[in-house]
């Protein structure tokens, strides 16, 4: 437990003090996951400073990924973020919180690299950089962008180093410490904490069955000087909702209303056998779309196109040579060479006939829940019934040889958090595992024999 007790200021703002030590208490384990903080009027009095200095003290430490604050019930720490995302799962236990990427479903690498080799200009590639991408590689990742509906041309796409590495350059590009992004109020924890560290506010949009609302938006727009918007493709993460081209549509006249500069990851999107168009495609001189290959195929090459339209792409480029100089041309060609060869197609082929069998085996285990699955999304959203809590759920899970992550991970904003767990159905290597661990789920829901209950 943290006794609030605030060292000696050192020279630093007392706010700041404040989130240190708040900061060093969650970190040593002084304070839980979902604990909540003394309210502003009863911490000022006691560590002697103002209900203002409080306040920017808890902002602070919500910029840091700290805490979460929820109007009407106060201020919590957050459950945990990236160390439960980028740590393994415990040994013998059963991953269906990280997703896996399906790479047992993918044709092999070595028949890519010997056509390389057998092409010639190994050495050119292994011996040169082109910070903005060769010309003929922006011209395959224009085709694979096309795929999703996106007007790309070579002269429109830069080559970035990953999924990560391409949404980092996309906002140190366009945007500054202390702009604002909207975000959908459910939103990974990798993407809220890159905008974080760049100083940006992330200002979270209530969500429906459909998507964003777009009234919310237009509120929030019409409140608040919000630079961009982050969006997803068609089918939200972690949701695992459809976001129909009507909602789309009217996004976009909220886009264009505000001059908003949208950022729009495509990378899930390969499953999308609905083939609907993009925002992108709907705005293309206003939206800066992604996709990384990795979902693809190949995610050891950490290769991902850009479109970037005019107005905005000296400086998306500019961040990308910032921030790496130029994404390896070996890298690059190998992941152009699974695309123009045929390797990527068949790898989608394999992954997306394994997707249908597994959300066909989750509907069918699951029969007795509310849940929310896609063929076209490789999460699961699962609707606790009434006796369970979400981080009570997470907790009693991993005991029982299960990671799963409940929704307190993907909050953005102060809303009232719905008692739902974000499932990976792509987590599990195989069908048997993926089986196992959901027949798990389901006795701990049904509280049968031999399974902990909840305890609170």
């Amino acid at each position: 437990m943290w006794d609030y007790k605030i060292p000696a200021r050192g020279g630093q703002p007392r706010y700041l003090v404040i989130a240190d030590s708040l900061e060093r208490a969650v970190l040593s384990g002084d304070l839980a996951p979902g604990e909540r903080l003394l309210p502003h009027r009863e911490l000022a009095p006691r560590v002697g400073v103002t209900i203002s200095t409080v306040s920017r003290a808890y902002a602070e430490a919500g910029r840091r990924g700290l805490v979460t604050s929820m109007v009407g019930r106060g201020t919590f720490v957050r459950e945990g973020i990236l160390p439960a995302f980028t740590e393994s799962a415990a040994p013998n236990s059963i991953e269906l919180g990280v997703p896996g990427l399906l790479t047992h479903e993918e044709p092999g690498f070595r028949p890519v690299m010997q056509k390389i080799m057998q092409d010639g200009g190994l050495e050119d590639l292994a011996k040169s950089f082109f910070p903005l991408g060769r010309q003929d590689h922006r011209e395959v990742g224009a085709g694979w962008l096309g795929r999703a509906g996106v007007n790309a041309t070579a002269n429109s796409v830069l080559v970035a180093g990953g999924q990560q590495h391409a949404l980092n350059s996309i906002l140190s590009g366009l945007f500054a410490s202390g702009d604002k992004i909207a975000v959908a109020q459910f939103t990974t924890p990798g993407i809220t904490m890159l905008m974080q560290r760049a100083g940006i506010g992330i200002e979270g949009v209530m969500v429906d069955e459909d998507g964003v609302i777009p009234e919310r938006m237009d509120e929030l727009c019409a409140s608040q000087t919000i630079r961009g918007v982050y969006f997803v493709g068609n089918t939200q993460n972690p949701s695992a909702k459809y976001t129909s081209p009507e909602r789309l549509e009217a996004l976009s006249r909220i886009v264009a209303r505000y001059n908003l500069t949208v950022i729009e990851d495509g990378s899930l999107s390969i499953f999308n056998s609905r083939k609907n168009r993009p925002l992108a495609a709907m705005m293309p001189d206003s939206i800066v779309y992604f996709a990384s290959l990795g979902p693809a195929i190949f995610c050891g090459l950490q290769v991902a196109f850009i479109h970037a339209p005019t107005k905005l792409h000296n400086r998306v480029s500019q961040a990308i040579v910032d921030n790496i100089l130029a994404v390896p041309p070996l890298n690059v060609a190998l992941a152009c060479e699974a695309i123009t060869g045929g390797a990527l197609e068949s790898s989608l082929k394999s992954k997306q006939k394994e997707m249908k069998r597994r959300v066909a085996m989750f509907r069918d285990i699951m029969c007795d829940f509310a849940v929310t699955c896609s063929e076209e999304s490789i999460y699961a959203w699962l609707q606790l019934p009434a006796g369970w809590k979400a981080g009570d759920f997470e907790r009693q899970a991993e005991k029982n040889g299960v990671r799963v992550f409940s929704v307190d991970h993907f909050m953005v904003g102060a809303f009232p958090p719905p008692n739902c767990i974000r499932l990976s159905l792509t987590g599990p290597s195989d069908m048997a595992s993926l089986k196992r661990g959901l027949s798990i789920l389901v006795g701990m829901l049904k509280k049968e024999g031999g399974v902990i209950t909840p305890i609170w």
